[in-house]
């Protein structure tokens, strides 16, 4: 099954962010925070106790920390063609 960004974004808790149509308050800035972060979070990760999504991706490193009391390791990169997976003709 392929999966594709529609997919993805469609899965979110907030698929559709809330604009900031005026010059951006504290407010307005949070709430755009909250949804972000309850996005990262939702996408399924093994790291941080595989309870935390990506939710390192958004927000600081010392926030992760005390959230899931360890620090989030990004994998390694597994180079330009990942094991396992056939190179495709350019």
């Amino acid at each position: 099954m392929t999966t594709t960004v529609e997919d993805i974004m469609n899965s979110f808790p907030n698929p559709r962010l809330t604009p900031i149509d005026s010059r951006p308050d504290y407010a307005a800035i949070a709430k755009l925070n909250l949804q972000l972060n309850a996005n990262a979070a939702s996408v399924p990760s093994a790291r941080g106790y595989g309870r935390h999504g990506l939710l390192a991706l958004t927000v600081l490193p010392q926030v992760y920390l005390t959230t899931t009391g360890m620090n989030f390791v990004p994998p390694t990169n597994p180079g330009v063609h990942p094991v396992g997976i056939p190179a495709t003709a350019t």
